[in-house]
């Protein structure tokens, strides 16, 4: 590693501290949005993580089921939660919430190392590279899924740099005919089927972004026929196979999953429904201070600058990236742009990405890129009179438009209290500093570092006045106390019964701690045949789709929305108590107390976790309890007399196989949900083991694949 790899190197693992600077010095602190309620950190991965470190100290087993919440589902099947994502696994050894800081500050220095580096390769000056690698790592968007809690979202995002860097030694391989090219591919399905493994939502915008670049590097390079030669092709191929291959471990069961989910069938309006207002991209230049991170726009006023001279110095690239930025803005604005739902039928996978918005990070990857370019304009290319007359015009132009929107700002928010930075002052700012370096580096005033610096400390202060309205920490103390009383009172996870809230009174990083398993629960996957259940047991509509089971379409969990609950299908589920924010009318309840303003009630007809059925004809009174249950995540053994049918209240899904007696028998489904078994006459011995083929199959071929690629690497 040269000195200049190594000096970017630390300095952009230093500016991503930067931005959660109190999270690394806090290990149990926890980074939020200071407009939200809940994070996906605890919400999924605090919750997932804590489980299966659980799991192991307990049983000695990776629980590939999760009992925890919503009664259940297959724990390594959920893509968003990144299991198979190997960074991930420091959650495992380290504390965890530590761990995901961790996680949240490398990545955002990969991020920036990786867009350096990918600059370079395409020639540009390490000062643009450095230019665009502040600007990408340090995107507001960027660190407002931080503030979110989407770990996986923001990992997959940072490789994209690094995607794009194998991709273009890829294409120039297939191009010259370089040696070496096999370990060149491999590595490049590889880096492909990471950034999978962390959040496949990302695939197709990186995908289709790597492509286009692909295809812009031939068409530049001026390659013929022989392109498209057997051996160029079987490189594909064999990229290709090492992508599927690795995934394989999770595509498989996710496949399974996702298909009996309640996103398998979005309608248009549900799949479009986070889209980009384009109302919001007038904060693409005004920084509204605390924005939404799904829908924020705000770029950096020295950022869009430095690209807008790129535009106009017609740096080359210039009309390729400002394409990019504008296509994927289009797809950004879903349901606002007209040919969106034609492309939705045309484009495989797109339906699967339910929230359009977020294929605006590909503009601020578009626009990071032409920012180094325009850097790169000021300080390194020579351009002729007639540029720097435009250069000098757009300057002028572009700070003309900031004191124009700064006045209008003033106006709009001079009812704003006096503590606030005010957007206007930000962008008066921004346009002098923009004005003032844009000149005296267009009149090689600046020569070399100073140049360079003075840019980066401009812009990293420009985003920094808006990342530190994104970003607050909060303490797992305080985080993980909440509902002391509430908790003490019930002692739920004392017993193997299942808790309901209509309300979501029980967040689920406190039901994890507890080990209370949950009936309700917020995960954007869901099984529909236990949605359609607990629509007819809660109450709510069998339309619509919402990441909360059962819904809360106004995000209000204190309303008194599902007052009148089925006792009895809640107690099939092995629900024994219920707590909610209001009053619940149910002759079947009875309430227990009142604690912290959360009233609790005991489900008279809660079943067993496992009964017999002895009249089938009479479910509802003939039932009887079994002798004896051993409970594991993926194994359950039960001692039961028959004859009659076994109820085991867990719901059904594929994978689960049972025994009796040693002998393999049929699992039946009950109530069109839970697993059922017939037993004979006399004292049966019943198993059940979750042994899902999908996760089998997939983890044997991604081992087989990682063989493949080790060879590969040897013998390249």
């Amino acid at each position: 590693m040269n000195k200049k790899n190594l000096y970017s190197f630390i300095f952009f693992v230093c500016l991503s501290g930067l931005w959660i600077f109190p999270a690394i010095l806090s290990v149990d602190g926890v980074l939020f949005h200071p407009k939200a309620e809940f994070t996906d950190i605890l919400v999924s991965h605090w919750p997932n993580f804590h489980y299966i470190r659980g799991a192991w100290n307990t049983w000695g087993e990776f629980p590939l089921w999760n009992p925890m919440i919503l009664s259940g589902a297959p724990l390594v099947a959920d893509p968003l939660f990144g299991v198979w994502y190997p960074p991930n696994w420091a959650a495992f050894v380290l504390p965890i919430q530590f761990a995901i800081n961790i996680l949240f500050w490398l990545h955002l220095a990969w991020a920036g190392i990786g867009m350096y580096k990918w600059m370079r390769a395409e020639k540009v000056g390490w000062g643009g590279a450095l230019i665009a690698g502040i600007a990408f790592s340090a995107t507001p968007k960027l660190i407002g899924h931080i503030a979110l809690g989407h770990l996986g979202l923001v990992s997959a995002v940072a490789w994209t740099p690094w995607l794009l860097m194998i991709v273009r030694r890829m294409t120039l391989a297939l191009c010259l005919k370089e040696e070496g090219s096999l370990q060149l591919f491999s590595m490049g399905g590889a880096i492909a089927a990471i950034l999978f493994l962390a959040d496949p939502r990302w695939i197709l915008p990186a995908t289709s972004l790597a492509l286009l670049y692909g295809l812009r590097i031939v068409m530049k390079t001026r390659v013929g026929k022989d392109l498209l030669s057997f051996r160029n092709l079987g490189l594909v191929l064999v990229s290709l196979g090492i992508f599927l291959g690795f995934v394989a471990g999770l595509f498989l069961p996710m496949v399974e999953f996702t298909s009996r989910s309640t996103r398998s069938n979005l309608s248009f309006e549900e799949l479009t429904d986070l889209s980009l207002p384009v109302e919001n991209m007038i904060g693409t230049l005004i920084p509204n201070y605390g924005a939404w991170p799904e829908t924020i726009t705000f770029l950096g006023i020295l950022v869009i600058g430095l690209a807008w001279i790129a535009i106009l110095g017609k740096k080359e690239g210039w009309l390729f990236w400002s394409s990019i930025a504008i296509g994927y803005l289009l797809f950004a604005l879903g349901d606002q742009n007209p040919l969106i739902p034609f492309l939705y039928k045309l484009i495989p996978g797109l339906s699967f990405l339910r929230v359009p918005a977020r294929f605006y990070y590909i503009c601020c990857f578009s626009t990071a890129v032409l920012a180094g370019l325009g850097f790169h304009v000021l300080s390194k290319e020579p351009i002729s009179l007639r540029q720097i007359k435009s250069v000098r015009l757009g300057m002028v132009g572009f700070s003309g438009l900031l004191l124009i929107l700064s006045i209008g700002s003033w106006i709009l928010l001079q009812e704003a209290t006096s503590t606030r930075t005010f957007p206007w002052l930000h962008m008066i700012l921004g346009a002098i500093f923009f004005i003032i370096l844009g000149f005296l580096s267009l009149q090689k005033k600046f020569q070399g570092k100073s140049g360079i610096i003075l840019w980066s400390i401009a812009i990293i202060l420009d985003l920094f006045l808006m990342n530190r309205s994104l970003l607050e920490i909060r303490s797992e103390e305080g985080l993980f106390s909440d509902r002391v009383d509430l908790r003490e009172s019930l002692q739920l996870g004392s017993r193997l019964e299942r808790t309901f809230s209509p309300s979501y009174s029980i967040p689920q990083h406190i039901a994890g701690i507890e080990n209370i398993q949950l009936a309700d629960g917020v995960n954007p996957l869901q099984l529909r045949s236990y949605w359609e259940f607990m629509a007819e047991a809660v109450g709510f509509e069998k339309s619509g789709y919402s990441v909360t089971l059962p819904p809360f379409p106004e995000d209000d969990l204190n309303g008194s929305r599902y007052t009148s609950l089925d006792s009895k299908a809640l107690g099939l589920l092995n629900v024994g108590t219920i707590i909610s924010n209001y009053c619940i009318e149910s002759p079947d309840l009875e309430r227990i107390s009142t604690v912290d303003g959360k009233f609790i009630y005991h489900n008279v007809e809660v079943r067993p976790r496992a009964w017999i059925e002895v009249d089938s004809e009479a479910k509802d009174s003939s039932w009887q309890d079994v002798v004896q249950m051993e409970w594991s995540p993926n194994s359950i053994h039960i001692e039961a007399r028959g004859p009659g049918k076994l109820v085991l209240s867990e719901l059904n899904f594929p994978g689960w196989e049972a025994t009796i007696n040693g002998d393999e028998v049929s699992i039946l489904p009950y109530e069109g949900l839970l697993r059922s078994v017939e037993l004979e006459e006399g004292p049966n011995l019943v198993d059940f083991e979750y042994r899902p083929w999908t996760v089998f199959l997939g983890l044997g071929i991604s081992i087989f694949t990682l063989i493949l690629f080790v060879i590969f690497r040897w013998r390249g």
